[in-house]
């Protein structure tokens, strides 16, 4: 896909820093994720799932974005047993926390 309104940048979500200033606007959405086999272990899907789905969003609103969405899970909650929606429940209440409209 290509559009002149549409600029890709690739970025290590390892390093912020190099990235930090590239998010900003008033509406940010993120479905970013994985899945378990694709990551390779739960504390590699933690990373993409939670860390760097968290990253992003402070980011954003230190960064003067006012609103956030987050694409979840169905059944997202953190005292799930279940590792996946209690990860996603966890997120959504992190998320909720920081200064969005």
């Amino acid at each position: 896909y290509t559009s002149p309104k549409v600029i890709v940048h690739i970025v290590n979500f390892d390093e912020p820093r190099e990235w930090a200033h590239l998010v900003t606007g008033d509406i940010l959405f993120s479905a970013m994720g994985t899945n378990r086999k694709q990551a390779g272990s739960k504390e590699a899907q933690w990373t993409v799932d939670y860390t760097y789905q968290y990253e992003m969003a402070r980011i954003a609103a230190q960064n003067g974005v006012k609103k956030y969405g987050l694409v979840s899970s169905l059944g997202a909650n953190p005292k799930s047993k279940f590792f996946y929606l209690s990860m996603k429940g966890q997120l959504e209440d992190v998320i909720l926390e920081l200064p969005f409209e």
